[in-house]
C-alpha cells in the first residue's frame, strides 16, 4: 500500500514538472504569433507593386538567433546576405507603429524625383522589413537591451536585400508557379506558424519525458504531408472508410496551448466509429513520428477546435526503459534525448549560367527557412541589378519529412508523390 502511494505521489510530481518546466509552454509563445499575423496582414494589404509576396512563416532558428545575438552583431547585420532585421516597440501595437511608418517612407520616397529613389536598400529601414516580399520567414524575441524604445526584435530569412517597391499603387502579382490563395501568392500547403511552433514545442516536452520517465524511444514529430491529407478527409467526412488500413491515431484540442498539457492519468477518450483515441496522451506516444493537424470546422459542435493524427503507429505502444536516445530504429539518431531522422547532406548547387530577363523582382525561394547556413550563391536577374539567390532552407518541424509508409494509410486517398526537405 506504501509503495502503491509513493509512486502516485512520484507521479503527481513529474506530470506537474513537466507541464510547469519553462514559460510559454515549454516554447508556444502566443504574443509572438499574434505579432507576426498582424505582420502577415499589412503584407496582404500592402497595396504598391509587388511579384508573389507570401506569407511569413516563424522559424525556430531565427527566434533562436533572435534570442542569442548581441548589440555588435546587429549593428553589423547589413552585412548578412541571406537575413535581415526589423525592431517593434512591442508585440501588442508595435505592428501598427511600424505600418505608421511605412506611411511617413513613402511620403518622403515618393516625393523624389523618380531617378534620385533608390530600387532596394541595405540598410535596416523601419516599416518596410516585414513588406520585402523576397521574406518567407521570421523569428522574434523579446529583447530591451539591443535598440532604444524597442522591445522585440525579429530576424527575417532568406533575403539580405530589401527591394523598395514603386510608388504608385498597384496591385500584387504571383508568378513563377505561385497562385494566389488567401490573400498571398503561395505555391505549397505547409503548415502556418502556429502548427510549426506546436510541433517545435511539442518535441520539447516529448524531450523532457524521455529524460524523466527514462524512455530509450522517443521519437522527434515531424510534420507529414500524408497525415494532413488524411485530417482534412477524417475533418471533411468523418467517413469510417478513412479507417481502413489505419496507421495513425487521433487526438483533439481546443487550442495549441491544450495540446501541450500532459496527463498520462486522464480517461478522457473520443471515439471515431468505436475506435477509442485518450486525447491526453495521443502526443506523447513514443513510437509516433509524424504529425499533422487541422481545424475543425464549428458545425461538427465537438468542443474542440484542432484535430491532429500521429502516426505511424495504430495502436497505444508503449516506449522501451532506458539511457533516452539509446534505441532508435535504424536511419535514426539519439539527438539529446530524442530519435531524430538521419538528414540526407543536400548535393552542392549545380553552377547556372543567368540569363537576362526583363521580370520584375520575383520572390521564388523554396518552401521555407533557415539556419543561417550560407551556400554559393545562384544568381538573379532583376530589372535593377543583381541579387545573390538566397540558400534553399526549410523549418525545422519539416526538414526530416519523408513519406515513412507510403500511401498505406488510406489507398482510396490520392496522394502525390513525397516531396522532401532538408536542414542545411
Amino acid at each position: 500500500m506504501l509503495r502503491e502511494m509513493l509512486f502516485i505521489v512520484i507521479s503527481i510530481f513529474l506530470v506537474e514538472s513537466i507541464n510547469s518546466a519553462a514559460p510559454n509552454f515549454n516554447g508556444f509563445d502566443r504574443e509572438q504569433l499574434n505579432f507576426i499575423n498582424a505582420l502577415n496582414i499589412q503584407r496582404a494589404a500592402f497595396d504598391h507593386y509587388t511579384v508573389n509576396m507570401q506569407k511569413l512563416i516563424w522559424n525556430k532558428d531565427l527566434q533562436g538567433l533572435a534570442e542569442s545575438i548581441d548589440k555588435n552583431s546587429l549593428s553589423t547585420f547589413h552585412n548578412q546576405t541571406n537575413l535581415r532585421y526589423m525592431a517593434a516597440t512591442n508585440y501588442e501595437n508595435g505592428a501598427q507603429k511600424l505600418d505608421d511608418k511605412r506611411i511617413i517612407f513613402y511620403n518622403d520616397y515618393c516625393r523624389e524625383e523618380e531617378e534620385n529613389r533608390q530600387p532596394e536598400s541595405k540598410d535596416y529601414t523601419p516599416g518596410l522589413e516585414h513588406l520585402n516580399p523576397l521574406q518567407t520567414i521570421i523569428g522574434c524575441a523579446k529583447r530591451t537591451d539591443l535598440l532604444q524604445d524597442h522591445t522585440v526584435v525579429c530576424l527575417l530569412g532568406p533575403s539580405g536585400t530589401l527591394p523598395i517597391a514603386s510608388c504608385p499603387q498597384s496591385i500584387a502579382t504571383c508568378a513563377n508557379g505561385f497562385e494566389y490563395k488567401n490573400g498571398f501568392c503561395s505555391n505549397s500547403d505547409l503548415p502556418d506558424s502556429d502548427q510549426l511552433m506546436y510541433i517545435s514545442a511539442l518535441n520539447e516536452k516529448r524531450r523532457q519525458i524521455a529524460t524523466e520517465q527514462h524512455i530509450a524511444n522517443m521519437y522527434e514529430l515531424v510534420w507529414n504531408r500524408n497525415l494532413h491529407n488524411i485530417a482534412l478527409n477524417v475533418e471533411q467526412h468523418f467517413d469510417s472508410r478513412i479507417l481502413y488500413k489505419r496507421k495513425w491515431r487521433m487526438t483533439e484540442f481546443v487550442d495549441f496551448e491544450k495540446g501541450l498539457e500532459y496527463d498520462p492519468n486522464s480517461k478522457e477518450d473520443i471515439y471515431f466509429y468505436n475506435v477509442a483515441f485518450e486525447i491526453h496522451k495521443e502526443q506523447f506516444r513514443p513510437l509516433q513520428k509524424e504529425i499533422a493537424c487541422v481545424a475543425i470546422d464549428k458545425k461538427w459542435n465537438t468542443g474542440y477546435n484542432y484535430l491532429c493524427l500521429l502516426g505511424p503507429e495504430a495502436e497505444k505502444v508503449e516506449g522501451t526503459k532506458g539511457q533516452p536516445g539509446s534505441q532508435c530504429d535504424s536511419n535514426y539518431v539519439e539527438n539529446n534525448g530524442l530519435c531524430s531522422i538521419v538528414r540526407t547532406p543536400a548535393p552542392p548547387p549545380q553552377s547556372q549560367v543567368p540569363k537576362p530577363s526583363t521580370e520584375s523582382l520575383v520572390c521564388n525561394p523554396t518552401d521555407a527557412v533557415t539556419s543561417g547556413t550560407t551556400q554559393s550563391p545562384v544568381t538573379r536577374y532583376t530589372t535593377e541589378k543583381l541579387t545573390p539567390e538566397p540558400p534553399p532552407q526549410v523549418p525545422k518541424e519539416l526538414e526530416d519529412y519523408e513519406e515513412l509508409d507510403g500511401d498505406e494509410y488510406d489507398p482510396d486517398f490520392p496522394t502525390q508523390p513525397p516531396r522532401k526537405y532538408y536542414f542545411y
